[in-house]
């Protein structure tokens, strides 16, 4: 792995307050020590001295002990350099003029330890770029050896008095310090032209940062070849750029390596503790390392009594009656922990009889032949998960219970494709296999009576193309032994495009009964149709279908705050179409009950009807009547009790449909025309979509719900409503499509002969 800069705002020390801030601090450090040097140089120099070699020991320290995260061949050059140089400036340091070591301390010697220390950090600026781009881990001991025996032959040099005179205390500095001074100079030219040339290889606040510590270091290096004194203020100067050069390569090497990996740290741990799955890192023995607070909860036990212990112990405690592992699942687990190989998804009941998915991945493989790696164990919950299933599971079957005991088949059919799924009953009632139709809707097709197909067509296509709210048809189907037997099919589209095209469709499938006056014909569409129907659905589906909606509400209230993610929406989806369809039900019954239905007809006044009609929708808190007749209205012939139904659906059809949360105010006038009268109920304000249109006339439309339970007018749908106004010969249309037009329901009824 190599060494890559983090990103700006996530570097330690790199905003733009801190480093103004870190810059004054160390002008100021300068500036003291300038003043220092003036007033005590021999105490100035120790201080600036053991600033670098301080510096310079934490730079081999941090290089060297985080090399095995790093791999970085750069940096592991410089530490091991600066280990060195350190050596070399403590020697100097103690040999200084002055310090009080008689056998040691000699300015020849000194400037001989400062020329050796200089060697070694110029080298190691040289070889560190030129080896950059080497990813290869390479050994620690090796590099660190290298610059040893270098060291070893420096100082023994100088011990030996084989190194040449470097000072002079009449007349100074000595040629040779001179030109090896000049030396270092070209050497550290050279180590900056390769750290630029190399710079692809390191991150860039690194690079920027050594090439300002190399300009320094050789500014340093041409001040120490024209000081005369050793207290002069050239040597003060030199001893400045070289506190500063060392001050570079912390901020470029030990600042980032300690302070980002303590940073992220930090944010490990938080992110740690933060997860809401229990998870453990289990060393290779087997023994807890670390937990986080989900774990700590889920064994019901403080994170610092679990540290030391053994997963096999908390996983299988020797107190439980129940083992949390039953045998074999017990060996899979503990086998894959002692072979240290990952384990995934496998599933295990606790002691407390919970349901959790336990998984084991390699984090750190550790070192060959040691067992010191660490492995991350992560429960996850799904005890709720199980139970919603097991829910889901209990409430289909009852679902499929239902329809199969109701005689009735599903299909869903996608238009675009052709492709349909058929359940399995609506295959097996009229004598094939499940799966024997195939899945395309010529199965279906193929199979309709050529004397019955056209009318089924007709009677899709007008559905497909929006002009009825539902597709509804009595034909006849081809039984598998070559009979006829008759089909009621119903359905709706349930999904269109942006402009309106079908893209999915469902429907139901059932065998009609044939009653004694019912022959191979048709049969009729009066109200034996009708009563039938809505006797079967009433008698086979409605009431299972309410106690399964009941069934789904209290899954509801007893689970749903447990769940997550797809099972609380399914079982959300589940109540919802349940109670929906039940509600749809209800108004199908109702509609087809009410189509059957005879009532005497006799002349009424309309204004009488809504004057009964009219207080039912009159909210309390308003005062200002809301319905306003224009003229006095006609006398219709109709049976009252249909008439007062009829004008309270299309009064509610105006009211909650466009302004649920106002009363609207709605206009009514009729007049008679050709011994009939129209009666027009017009909304103020509102808009009709297609859609709203398709609902609103929907037989499948809920029931509203209006008045106290003794209330004297009956409940009907607006669908109910038109069928009704349809079988006495009037009609009823709902105008106004379109944004920003008035809403009306125009009704066509029959006027009084007396009239």
């Amino acid at each position: 792995m190599s060494l890559t800069a983090p990103p700006a705002a996530s570097r330690p020390g790199y905003h733009g307050s801190g480093t103004w801030a870190r810059s004054l601090f160390a002008l100021t450090i300068l500036v003291g020590l300038a003043v220092l040097g003036f007033v005590h140089f021999l105490l100035f120099h120790t201080v600036v001295e053991l600033t670098t070699i301080l510096i310079s020991l934490l730079t081999f320290a941090v290089v060297v002990g985080t090399y095995r995260l790093t791999c970085n061949n750069y940096l592991l050059i410089l530490g091991c350099g600066a280990f060195w140089t350190a050596l070399f400036d403590l020697g100097h340091t103690l040999a200084y003029h002055g310090m009080g070591f008689a056998a040691f301390s000699d300015a020849n010697r000194a400037t001989q330890l400062w020329l050796c220390g200089r060697l070694i950090e110029t080298l190691a600026m040289i070889l560190a770029p030129a080896i950059a781009r080497n990813r290869a881990p390479v050994r620690v001991a090796a590099v660190f050896a290298g610059f040893g025996w270098l060291a070893l032959a420096l100082g023994m040099t100088i011990l030996l008095d084989l190194f040449p005179v470097t000072y002079l205390p009449a007349s100074g500095l000595t040629h040779f310090k001179v030109v090896f001074e000049y030396g270092l100079v070209g050497g550290l030219l050279l180590a900056g032209y390769l750290t630029w040339y190399q710079r692809s290889f390191l991150p860039p606040y690194l690079w920027g940062l050594m090439l300002t510590a190399i300009a320094l270091t050789t500014m340093t290096e041409f001040i120490f070849t024209a000081y005369l004194t050793l207290t002069g203020p050239l040597n003060i100067l030199g001893h400045l750029t070289k506190v500063l050069a060392f001050w570079l390569i912390f901020e470029a090497v030990i600042g980032p390596m300690l302070l980002q990996p303590f940073g992220s740290i930090a944010r490990t741990i938080m992110t740690f503790d933060g997860i809401p799955d229990p998870v453990l890192l289990v060393s290779q023995d087997g023994s807890i390392v670390q937990v986080n607070d989900a774990a700590a909860a889920w064994f019901d036990s403080p994170a610092r009594d679990l540290i030391g212990k053994s997963l096999r112990e908390i996983l299988v405690p020797s107190s439980s009656a129940v083992p949390a592992l039953p045998g074999q699942a017990e060996v899979v687990l503990f086998r894959s922990l002692k072979a240290f190989t990952p384990l995934s998804g496998h599933r295990m009941t606790d002691s407390h009889n919970r349901a959790c998915l336990l998984s084991m991945s390699i984090l750190t493989s550790g070192d060959p032949g040691k067992a010191n790696g660490v492995m991350l164990v992560y429960l996850r919950d799904i005890t709720a998960r199980e139970q919603a299933k097991d829910d889901l599971q209990t409430a289909r079957f009852q679902l499929d219970c239902v329809l199969g005991n109701s005689g009735y088949g599903v299909w869903d059919w996608t238009v675009t494709s052709g492709e349909v799924r058929f359940s399995p009953e609506m295959e097996t009632m009229i004598g094939y296999a499940v799966g024997e139709w195939g899945g395309s809707v010529r199965s279906w097709e193929k199979r309709i009576h050529p004397d019955d197909r056209a009318a089924v067509m007709s009677d899709l296509q007008a559905h497909l193309e929006g002009r009825t709210p539902f597709y509804d048809n009595v034909h006849r189907i081809q039984h598998k032994d070559g009979h006829w037997v008759w089909i009621h099919d119903q359905g709706r589209v349930v999904e269109r495009d942006g402009v309106g095209r079908p893209l999915r469709a469902i429907g139901t499938h059932c065998l009609y009964e044939q009653r004694a006056a019912m022959t191979e014909d048709a049969p009729s569409t009066g109200s034996t149709v009708t009563e039938h129907l809505a006797t079967l659905a009433r008698e086979t589906v409605q009431e299972p279908l309410r106690a399964a909606s009941q069934f789904l509400a209290l899954i509801v209230h007893r689970h749903l705050p447990s769940l997550e993610g797809d099972c609380r929406e399914l079982l959300i989806q589940a109540q919802a179409n349940a109670k929906r369809a039940f509600q749809s039900l209800e108004s199908l019954t109702a509609f087809c009950a009410s189509d059957g239905e005879v009532l005497p007809s006799q002349a009424v006044a309309l204004e009488k009807s809504l004057q009964t009609v009219s207080p039912l929708l009159q909210p309390r808190h308003q005062v200002t009547p809301w319905l306003k007749v224009q003229g006095p209205l006609p006398v219709v012939e109709m049976a009252p009790a249909m008439l007062e139904g009829v004008l309270l659906a299309s009064l509610l059809a105006l009211q909650n449909a466009y302004s649920p949360d106002q009363t609207q105010q709605i206009t009514v006038q009729g007049w008679t025309r050709d011994e009939q009268v129209v009666l027009e109920l017009c909304a103020e304000q509102g808009t009709l979509t297609r859609e709203q249109r398709e609902t609103l006339l929907s037989p499948a439309h809920p029931l509203p719900v209006v008045g106290h339970a003794g209330n004297p007018v009956r409940m009907m749908t607006l669908a109910m409503a038109q069928r009704a106004v349809e079988r006495v010969g009037g009609g009823l249309t709902l105008i106004g499509e379109g944004r920003g037009q008035m809403v009306a329901i125009r009704l066509v009824l029959p006027a009084a002969l007396s009239a």
